[in-house]
């Protein structure tokens, strides 16, 4: 049983056609609209956005365990300790810029922050306990990044006419391979490999990692109508792309590296994350 949350302009949810998707979704979502951190109750296809839970916002995102989140909130980054219950928020450092972009680790306890305006890159650690917020530097000839990924030991991120760099903690940024236009990322299982949209060459390509080299190769072939690629995730033997032009999620099995299916979405999709 899986789940599958698209981010959209219009906070529409998926529709799934046949079973290809089962299950509750248990998910928040931020509305710029309302301002505020929605619940998503029931289940897809049939799923509701329910009420604001935490509002006054710029900015929001939730952990991946959807206990806990991060928001920006009267130019204050804040903690939001209890998501489900309406627990109030606790600033934890100044930031005068909403962020861009977020991205977790897989035990919701680090998460990175970007805000493209003011090139302010921040690691947030300790969520399960005090959080604590590290500004890290970004050195003048990275491009602007385009996406993010966190694990135990690292920040990875792929910055534009630059290429995928990797930053451990306490360390400085080291690029692993170059890359034009990286669009989007994500881990392949716990192989600490990466699978990376392409949006030069149009395909999914693979990062290897071995110690401390990398190399990429090309692992899948977008379907031509497919022109607008803006997410992508892994789980399983499945790879998932939102993609905006065809309002749709490609679904690639990992094994035969083959388009299986397409699911149609309420409205253009901005990113995507899927979760069991």
């Amino acid at each position: 049983r899986f789940s599958i949350l698209l981010a959209s302009a219009s906070m529409a949810l998926l529709h799934a056609q046949g079973s290809s998707i089962r299950g509750p979704v248990s998910a928040f979502v931020f509305d710029s609209t309302l301002r505020g951190v929605r619940p998503i109750l029931g289940v897809p296809g049939a799923a509701l956005l329910g009420g604001v839970v935490a509002g006054n916002l710029d900015w929001a995102d939730i952990a991946p365990n959807a206990k806990w989140g991060l928001a920006v909130q009267s130019g204050q980054l804040v903690f939001l300790p209890g998501v489900a219950s309406g627990a109030g928020s606790t600033p934890v450092f100044s930031i005068q810029v909403c962020c861009e972009l977020a991205a977790w680790s897989a035990d919701s306890q680090t998460a990175a922050l970007y805000a493209a305006s003011s090139r302010q890159l921040l690691l947030v650690t300790n969520l399960d306990t005090a959080p604590q917020v590290s500004a890290l530097d970004l050195p003048q000839h990275i491009g602007e990044i385009r996406f993010l990924l966190v694990d135990a030991n690292s920040i990875f991120f792929g910055a534009e006419a630059a290429g995928i760099y990797e930053l451990p903690n306490n360390g400085a940024p080291q690029l692993l391979a170059h890359l034009d236009y990286p669009r989007a990322a994500t881990f392949l299982g716990t192989t600490g490999n990466l699978a990376i949209l392409d949006a030069g060459s149009h395909k999914v390509l693979q990062l290897r990692r071995s110690g401390a080299t990398a190399s990429l190769a090309p692992l899948l072939d977008l379907p031509d109508d497919a022109r607008d690629p803006v997410g992508i995730a892994a789980s399983g033997n499945r790879i998932f792309i939102a993609d905006r032009s065809s309002q749709s999620v490609l679904v690639f099995d990992m094994n035969s590296l083959q388009l299986g299916s397409r699911l149609a979405a309420d409205s253009p999709p901005e990113g995507i994350h899927v979760e069991y």
